[in-house]
């Protein structure tokens, strides 16, 4: 974990989940993000079981997930690298070798072993004290899909950002807070884990709520700021979770169709989709 600082926005910095679960373990019963109840539209899941998720992943939530993820991944088919061999057997025939009399005149499909390109997607955690979990869990499977898919192609790295403007908050001390967990899918890669950070509000709610209470030195942050924007040039970029924000970046996640065509915007100059 790094903590720094410039000016008034405080930048913490994770190597890991564990690395979170090891930071918050001294963070008081009594504090909001341990005691609010649990809630349905909220967070149907209490603190220590977002403790435990942290260290595990998320199944249960990944089965529900995977049943949306793997509907769009068959829409999401990825171009792969394929070259062509002759023989005199294979798949389809090469009708101008066939006429010239050449043997070798079929062709075998061959997928290409070529060096995965880099590929960075930036995820927005920050989430609208009003969206309600059904529309998270929406939003993160369509995320974790892509990332699955993803990572069979690219050298990928994602980066699970909060960006919150406490300015105008007591419980920021007049100040603003990103918390950043950066990880590279080719130093492991666990979808279950990727979900949760995704799409469970138990993370995106009272894990960094947890965090917030910690940097800040508060038991509640009152408002726990408001969720902005985070830009990286050259990185796919999912927005904060709030209705100016999603409208203004063109995200519609209310259906797989809009989910799909709100990819393919995102991936346009990315990422080949197969036909």
């Amino acid at each position: 974990m790094q903590l720094t600082k410039e000016g008034k926005l405080n930048i913490i910095t994770f190597d890991s989940t564990e690395d979170i679960f090891r930071y918050i373990q001294d963070v008081p019963e009594t504090n909001f993000s341990k005691r609010y109840p649990v809630n349905k539209d909220w967070c149907a899941m209490t603190f220590a079981e977002a403790e435990k998720c942290l260290i595990s992943g998320w199944p249960e939530g990944s089965e529900v997930i995977a049943l949306i993820a793997d509907v769009l991944e068959s829409k999401m088919e990825i171009e792969a690298g394929i070259s062509y061999n002759y023989d005199v057997t294979g798949e389809c025939i090469d009708v101008g070798a066939y006429l010239e009399g050449v043997p070798e005149c079929w062709l075998a499909a061959v997928p290409e072993e070529r060096q995965k390109p880099s590929l960075e997607i930036i995820v927005n955690c920050s989430i609208s004290s009003g969206v309600k979990e059904s529309k998270i869990i929406n939003r993160g499977a369509v995320i974790t899909a892509l990332i699955d898919a993803l990572h069979r192609h690219y050298a990928l790295k994602v980066n699970f950002v909060e960006r919150c403007n406490g300015e105008h908050e007591n419980g920021f001390n007049r100040e603003n807070l990103r918390i950043e967990l950066p990880v590279d899918t080719r130093n492991g890669y666990s979808r279950d884990m990727i979900a949760f950070l995704t799409a469970c509000p138990a993370y995106l709610r009272r894990i960094l709520f947890a965090v917030t209470e910690k940097v800040f030195k508060k038991d509640h942050c009152h408002g726990y700021g408001t969720p902005t924007t985070y830009k990286k040039e050259g990185a796919i970029v999912f927005t904060c979770m709030n209705s100016v924000e999603m409208e203004a970046n063109g995200e519609d996640y209310y259906s797989p169709e809009a989910a799909v065509q709100t990819l393919k915007s995102k991936l346009a100059g990315h990422v080949v989709f197969a036909e």
